[in-house]
């Protein structure tokens, strides 16, 4: 369960006194994500998200509920915020933004088959094509820069295993050269917990707290090396085919020569989850219910990567 910041019924009842959403009759914490604060919140009148955004500022996270609604409006499956009274899409809750949202009716697949990586695959490409004239543009902020940063705040608490390894990927990653590959919007964080389907067919997704200006490559590293695998890490070879086949049916932004960089790619994007899990699981703090996921997942990926 994710909380961070737990809340209580007068908690959600000052919350809701912002909206004209009904009044509140309960609430539970969900089992989802890791980074952000969210709740299921019942009122008089319907069934809520409620997150309290914890990993990026109250400007940021404006400015990416900004961008999802404008993804929204061009047909992309996501949830919008509701307006608060005053018409603003959150307030500031202890210290963070808090939004409401409407519960997206669906599950995720935990062993999603070829025809979910398929429709995954379009509705990725489908994204990176309309998002891709949105401005202001948002650095990516996982790059190898925060990557360095992480690795210094962990390796005074790391065991000579998980040292070498972090060392290692470092040094193959510097000589990686990725420059030439396309850029635009991409979402960062496609992990199949974060897109819902219902009665088989994708019908929302999630999560854009890391959506950025970044290589188009990188998304779909992210999609194989979590939607396309097999229990043993290794790459399902036709889960990977329906996925990049679904990805170019259509106009995509992406050139298909930078496939040749995927490998390399997926090396990259798990390097990066591989530290976030990492220092979530190192820093946790007593007492808050937060999911922590396990880094050494990572760890067996890139071993069929070398």
């Amino acid at each position: 369960m994710s909380v961070h910041t737990p809340l209580a019924e007068n908690d959600f009842e000052l919350i809701l006194s912002d909206y004209n959403l009904g009044t509140y009759q309960s609430h539970q914490g969900v089992l989802a994500g890791v980074t952000n604060t969210i709740y299921r919140l019942k009122t008089s009148q319907r069934e809520l998200i409620c997150i309290l955004y914890e990993a990026n500022d109250c400007e940021t996270t404006q400015q990416l509920l900004a961008f999802q609604a404008n993804c929204h409006s061009a047909g992309v499956p996501c949830a919008l915020p509701f307006r608060t009274q005053s018409g603003e899409v959150g307030i500031i809750y202890a210290g963070k933004w808090l939004a409401l949202f409407d519960v997206i009716e669906g599950e995720s697949q935990e062993t999603p088959g070829t025809n979910a990586c398929e429709q995954v695959g379009k509705l990725l490409a489908y994204f990176h094509k309309v998002a891709q004239s949105y401005r202001p543009k948002r650095e990516a902020p996982r790059g190898l820069v925060w990557m360095r940063e992480m690795t210094n705040r962990l390796l005074p608490t790391c065991s000579k295993d998980e040292t070498d390894f972090i060392q290692e990927q470092l040094t193959t990653l510097d000589g990686s050269e990725f420059d030439s590959l396309s850029q635009g919007w991409v979402h960062a964080d496609l992990f199949r917990d974060n897109a819902f389907f219902h009665h088989g067919q994708l019908v929302g997704i999630i999560d854009f707290d890391f959506a950025s200006w970044h290589w188009l490559l990188f998304d779909l590293a992210v999609v194989i090396n979590d939607w396309c695998v097999n229990d043993d890490a290794s790459v399902n070879d036709e889960k990977q085919a329906a996925f990049i086949d679904g990805y170019f049916s259509g106009e995509v932004v992406i050139e298909c020569s930078e496939l040749e960089k995927l490998s390399e790619m997926r090396r990259f994007a798990a390097f990066q989850f591989y530290l976030s899990r990492l220092l979530a699981l190192k820093h946790a703090s007593q007492g808050e219910e937060v999911q922590i996921k396990d880094p050494n997942w990572f760890v067996r990926l890139i071993a069929h990567l070398v």
